[in-house]
């Protein structure tokens, strides 16, 4: 497998039958950082791909994960959202910032966001876009584990 799209569906994939824990996190209103990617690290050496864990890219800075695909280098950053993306502005911006800053390879912000709406999502960004000049492209994957709310798979395309 050598394309972030094909990881970002498998990713969707493999979360859409995590409710049991999702609504741990939720009920105990736990952001679950560190559950994102223990099962982002689970995935991707479920499925062969190379990577590298708390990467250095620059003196004392790490980004969470750095792949080697066919088409070179992938430098992602993970964040769990939780509740509303207006919350979560200030931990979105630093992994975009430190995404930014480094100047090779692809690199990606991989989000997970639960549990509210697609459509929260979508007009938050809208209202914000500003603030990410640099992010090429947006994929979203949103799928329903409660009765009134879903959970939101988002993958930046950072420049």
């Amino acid at each position: 497998m050598s394309d972030m799209t094909e990881i970002f569906d498998k990713v969707c994939e493999h979360f859409q039958d995590k409710s049991e824990y999702i609504s741990a996190l939720v009920k105990y209103k736990c952001r679950g950082e560190w559950w994102f990617d223990v099962e982002i690290t689970r995935l991707l050496d479920k499925m062969g791909i190379k990577f590298e864990r708390e990467k250095e890219y620059l003196p004392n800075k790490y980004v969470d994960f750095r792949l080697d695909l066919s088409d070179g280098l992938h430098f992602i950053e993970l964040k769990a959202l939780l509740h509303s993306p207006t919350s979560n502005l200030r931990g979105i911006g630093s992994a975009y910032h430190r995404l930014v800053e480094w100047r090779q390879g692809h690199k990606w912000l991989l989000m997970f966001a639960y549990p509210y709406s697609i459509e929260s999502w979508e007009k938050w960004f809208s209202q914000t876009a500003g603030t990410f000049p640099k992010v090429q492209s947006t994929k979203i994957m949103d799928f329903s584990l409660f009765e009134d709310k879903k959970c939101t798979i988002i993958l930046w395309k950072i420049e």
